[in-house]
């Protein structure tokens, strides 16, 4: 039971306020049609809550289980200002989904993979088009669903999208069964979802019809009803705009996702503690190396600042970072980076994802500020890239601890 309300957190959340844009370039706020300033939206009692960055596009997320607490967090990762991935962590397990563009910026494909602590996996693969408009005209998405040893079908949806004047009028899906959907727009809100099934027949259980919208002052709809299966069903949201308090929220996104990461850290913890010496009560205290200066010993794990042709620093046993004069500058230990503050590790100041290093900012996760790949460090400024600005020699924990001396310590 508590998997499959988790796999309707995941369906939420990728259906909720976070659908694919129609129109190449649109940050979600406008996609969504939200006037103001809005900061965050909360939906229903038990709904997910959306936080949007100072640029409109979502930035972080949070699901509720069915008595209201916190059961999941997402973030949202972009590059140049366009989706990159969406991480996903929740109690019963999470997802990760990856967008790619081709070589004109637009939207491609996208892949989600998607585990349960069961053992239940899924995954989904989109295949997106765009006319010569830049707007979106067809998604076709591969899903596929196995637990422990049984593998189910493939199941294929096909969805065509119809404007009127540049704007989405429109939307007909095609199910693998033979099941049909057609949903219409009107000013960007939805009027209707008719379901259809294999035989033709109007399925009342599953369509929605008779929408009514009530609106706050600023005009987003804050109520919406319809009528569905002979009932009418009332949905609700609270809209947070950029003069409201919403620290609450914040805490809750933190206390979920520092919940999640220590429940990981605790399963995973199998290593012994660290060789080095470590002051017990909350500091950890870095000696300098023995051999203080090139480190002569382990000339594989230097870093370079390629804009003035000179090594800065290296990694010792792969976690602590020095500079070519044996000074401690930093840490990376998981995905996280650490700077040194008078000899002892202190602030989380960057994260990685994957060939990503990301700002981290009194724990809110900022921009991308440089990608790690190839033996090159890339210097990302406001998603506009900067050119090559260091290398490294080895494994490309050493290109992000060169990225980190270059960047964010």
């Amino acid at each position: 039971m508590k998997n499959l309300f988790f796999m309707m957190i995941i369906f939420s959340l990728l259906s909720s306020c976070n659908s694919l844009s129609t129109i190449k370039d649109q940050n979600d706020l406008t996609k969504h049609n939200l006037k103001g300033e809005v900061i965050a939206i909360k939906y229903g009692e038990n709904g997910n809550l959306t936080f949007f960055n100072e640029k409109g596009f979502i930035e972080k997320e949070v699901g509720f289980d069915n008595k209201g607490n916190p059961a999941s967090y997402t973030v949202y990762l972009y590059l140049n200002n366009k989706l990159d991935k969406e991480d996903m962590r929740g109690i019963e397990g999470g997802y990760v989904k990856n967008y790619y563009y081709n070589e004109f910026g637009t939207l491609s494909s996208a892949n989600l993979s998607a585990n349960f602590k069961n053992g239940m996996t899924w995954s989904i693969d989109d295949k997106y088009t765009f006319d010569t408009n830049e707007k979106l005209i067809n998604v076709v998405t591969k899903s596929n669903f196995s637990s422990g040893n049984t593998k189910y079908d493939e199941n294929v949806t096909n969805t065509l999208l119809f404007y009127t004047n540049n704007v989405l009028d429109s939307e007909e899906t095609n199910y693998q069964n033979g099941n049909r959907s057609i949903s219409k727009y009107k000013n960007n809100l939805l009027i209707s979802y008719i379901y259809y099934d294999s035989s033709g027949t109007l399925n009342n259980k599953n369509s929605q019809t008779d929408f009514e919208y009530k609106y706050d002052a600023r005009g987003n709809w804050v109520q919406k009803s319809y009528l569905q299966d002979n009932s009418r069903i009332v949905e609700t949201r609270d809209i947070f705009y950029k003069e409201t308090d919403i620290s609450k929220f914040e805490n809750m996104y933190n206390e979920i996702k520092l919940k999640l990461e220590v429940a990981t850290k605790d399963k995973n913890k199998t290593r012994a503690s660290e060789s080095e010496n470590i002051e017990n009560r909350g500091n950890i205290i870095i000696p300098p190396p023995s051999n203080s200066g090139s480190y002569q010993s382990q000339p594989s794990n230097y870093f370079t600042d390629v804009r003035r042709n000179r090594k800065i620093g290296y990694l010792k046993e792969g976690k602590f970072i020095f500079s070519v004069e044996g000074r401690i500058l930093g840490k990376i230990e998981g995905d996280i980076i650490y700077n040194a503050e008078s000899g002892s590790i202190g602030r989380k100041v960057g994260v990685i994802k994957g060939e990503l290093v990301y700002q981290l900012d009194n724990g809110t996760l900022r921009n991308v500020v440089a990608v790690v790949k190839n033996g090159y460090i890339k210097h990302i400024d406001n998603g506009y890239d900067r050119g090559v600005i260091g290398s490294y020699e080895g494994d490309e924990i050493n290109g992000y601890a060169c990225a980190a001396v270059l960047l964010l310590f």
